[in-house]
């Protein structure tokens, strides 16, 4: 199934061209393996603090194409997959992107499987599994209904429902015994 113990990478903006791309890693060596490709006179990535950004450079090998970008640090187990997490955000050409995914895929990274950073979020008990749910749910949405019902639901409203019902249940199990 989804082995949690390694680093996975995806890009995690939908296909095709974009002002920006995000390139998300996640694992135990996320900080360690974007410093390879991104750099910033600020510091390192495994050097800064959890919900910063830093702003920088991506360099991309074999031809070492240098962009701009923003680096986003998230540390465990405050991010959403309570591990280290790293965003970066790049130009959106798809062959930049899929380079830049295919270098830290090179560096050691696991391409994820589709959900997998939702499972790893589902895993470390970090949401529930109505929220999981919810997540595929707002990217399947194709009506503004189904969106704000899958907000309602990642939001926890199916969670409070469930913790409504179940301490009714639990009541009344008292007042019978």
């Amino acid at each position: 199934m989804f082995n949690t113990a390694d680093t996975i990478v995806a890009i995690s903006t939908p296909a095709g061209s974009a002002r920006r791309a995000i390139v998300r890693l996640s694992g135990p060596k996320a900080l360690e393996l974007g410093d390879l490709i991104f750099t910033s006179s600020i510091g390192s990535l495994v050097d800064t603090g959890g919900f910063r950004s830093l702003d920088g450079r991506v360099r991309i090998p074999p031809g070492d194409i240098e962009l701009p970008a923003r680096a986003y640090v998230f540390r465990n187990p405050r991010s959403y997959t309570r591990q280290d997490l790293a965003e970066l955000h790049i130009p959106g050409a798809p062959d930049v992107v899929s380079a830049a995914a295919g270098a830290l895929i090179d560096a050691g990274a696991r391409q994820s499987l589709p959900g997998e950073f939702t499972a790893r979020a589902f895993f470390s008990g970090r949401i529930d599994l109505s929220q999981a749910t919810a997540v595929a749910d707002i990217i399947d949405a194709d009506n503004d209904a189904q969106l704000r019902s899958a907000m309602d639901a990642l939001g926890g409203r199916i969670r409070g429902l469930c913790e409504e019902a179940g301490g009714s249940i639990a009541d009344a199990l008292a007042g019978i015994e």
